[in-house]
């Protein structure tokens, strides 16, 4: 999704981002959580395989996620697939300056391995007691492509990383990132009556 070309992969140590909490038994500092670099796709190539799960989320959870999208992303149109991938990213605003994890749950399928470490680092924001102080992305333009289809539609999303400042629960600074610019495809698939986001990967235009 974000091509920002300086972002590391989240990693945090041999502990899942889950678990964050209890892994700091040890008494050592927990791991920084830094944004996740999805993965690339050359603007003429097809993407990758990405990881798969059995589990997806029950009704009742997905009808609380679906309320919160607005009406144009709802539709089963190519223009509701990209307005849902276009709301989709503007949730990392919500979910890393919150920090809140559920500004994402439920919007994506088990599929999307770059969805799962968004959300990831928004459980390690608010268990290290850290947050980004302002917008974290924002989204400049969109567009369905050719290879779309109602089942599963392709978007390409323009985005521009902003200069973005994580502070900590004294809202000391603990890093920041410089503004850059990026290009995403965003994979959303047709099912249950509601479009979520299935594959993120970084566009390399050749």
């Amino acid at each position: 999704m974000i091509t920002w070309g300086h972002l590391r992969r989240f990693v945090v140590g041999a502990c899942a981002a889950v678990a964050l909490v209890a892994c700091q038994g040890s008494g050592e500092a927990a791991p920084t959580p830094s944004p996740v670099r999805p993965t690339e796709v050359s603007a003429s190539g097809n993407p990758s395989a990405s990881p798969t799960s059995t589990s997806e989320p029950s009704p009742s959870a997905e009808a609380e996620a679906w309320a919160r999208v607005p009406k144009a992303a709802r539709e089963h149109t190519f223009a509701g697939a990209q307005a849902f991938a276009e709301f989709y990213l503007e949730q990392l605003n919500q979910a890393w300056t919150a920090p809140d994890p559920q500004a994402l749950a439920d919007l994506a399928t088990s599929r999307c391995g770059t969805c799962r470490q968004y959300t990831e680092v928004a459980v390690a924001l608010r268990a290290n007691g850290e947050r980004y102080s302002g917008r974290v992305l924002t989204v400049r333009s969109a567009a369905w492509q050719p290879e779309s289809t109602l089942a599963r539609a392709v978007v390409y999303v323009n985005v521009v990383q902003e200069a973005a400042t994580v502070v900590d629960s004294r809202g000391s600074t603990v890093r920041s990132e410089r503004r850059t610019l990026g290009t995403s495809a965003v994979e959303v698939d047709w099912s249950d009556s509601h479009w979520r986001v299935s594959r993120i990967q970084q566009v390399v235009f050749k």
